[in-house]
């Protein structure tokens, strides 16, 4: 399935439907993905700074920490018994990556790349 994936990058990079990638085409890509890096990395520090100043204190890291636990317990727990073994973390981290490739798919169609 990886290979799936991979034509799938190299479909939305050739924008000249050349069959390879030129110079321009790779500048073009590592542009984007700086921009997106950016845009991610401000959401999610930004999504930290609970008191928006700019900065990350030992409590907001703690209180992201304590949240991100918590939410994994949740989602992970599949037999309720307040710990995470590896086997539902394994099952966890299984499913959170097929969200990923659903996701993935799903942003290739909508951008007319072809499966």
């Amino acid at each position: 399935h990886y290979l799936g994936e991979a034509c799938m990058v190299f479909n939305r990079l050739d924008v000249d439907v050349s069959g390879g990638l030129d110079a321009k085409e790779m500048a073009s890509f590592a542009t984007a993905l700086e921009e997106v890096e950016g845009g991610m990395a401000r959401a999610s520090f930004d999504a930290l700074d609970g008191d928006r100043d700019g900065q990350l204190s030992g409590g907001e890291l703690e209180a992201a920490a304590l949240a991100c636990g918590e939410a994994l317990l949740a989602e992970a727990d599949s037999n309720g018994d307040g710990v995470i073994n590896f086997n539902e973390y394994m099952a966890w981290w299984a499913k959170r990556r097929l969200k990923q490739r659903i996701n993935l798919e799903a942003e290739c169609l909508d951008s007319g790349v072809d499966l």
